[in-house]
């Protein structure tokens, strides 16, 4: 096993995300909005850990979610996957040097998981007009704050691997 700690790291850094995003959510309950930013679990194993690392943190981090949320169990890891392995595709494409191309990534991997997750679980709501209107407006709130936070986050994550002495700028990624 290796001994670095970078796995553990984004873990907590996933949770602790989650954890906020939960507690922002619940503040704005009584005004009927709800953020998703769940495309950030998937950017920093993306762009900065090799691919195995990646995929591991991926499927831990959709399982948590997916263990607490009300959904089938298994649909954040059919998203998160889907959306990773899309990612993947793409990866010589997307280069972490450019904050356009992670703000890209983010807001496109945003929008698919929360169109996967309104296909998945909404069921015979889907015809209704209020629940497409519902979803725009927390589709637009989401990428606004998607906008807003992704170039702090994935900063933050990698400054919190350099505290521990593990520089993950001078590695190359594995394709």
């Amino acid at each position: 096993m290796n001994d670095d700690k970078r796995t553990l790291l984004i873990l907590f850094a996933n949770g602790l995300l989650y954890f906020v995003v939960n507690q922002v959510n619940e503040s704005l309950a009584p005004f009927s909005i709800h953020i998703s930013v769940e495309a950030l679990f998937l950017l920093f194993p993306f762009f900065y850990l090799n691919t195995g690392q990646g995929l591991l943190i991926v499927l831990i981090t959709a399982m948590f979610v997916d263990a607490t949320l009300p959904v089938p169990f298994g649909v954040h890891v059919i998203l998160y996957f889907g959306t990773f392995a899309f990612l993947l595709k793409m990866r010589r494409v997307f280069r972490r040097e450019n904050p356009r191309h992670v703000l890209l990534a983010a807001l496109w991997s945003n929008f698919f998981i929360m169109l996967g997750l309104s296909f998945f679980t909404a069921g015979s709501l889907q015809n209704l007009s209020e629940f497409w209107f519902r979803f725009l407006c927390d589709l637009a709130f989401s990428q606004l704050v998607v906008l807003i936070v992704v170039g702090w986050w994935v900063n933050l994550q990698r400054k919190a691997l350099l505290m521990w002495e593990i520089d993950v700028g001078a590695e190359l990624q594995q394709y």
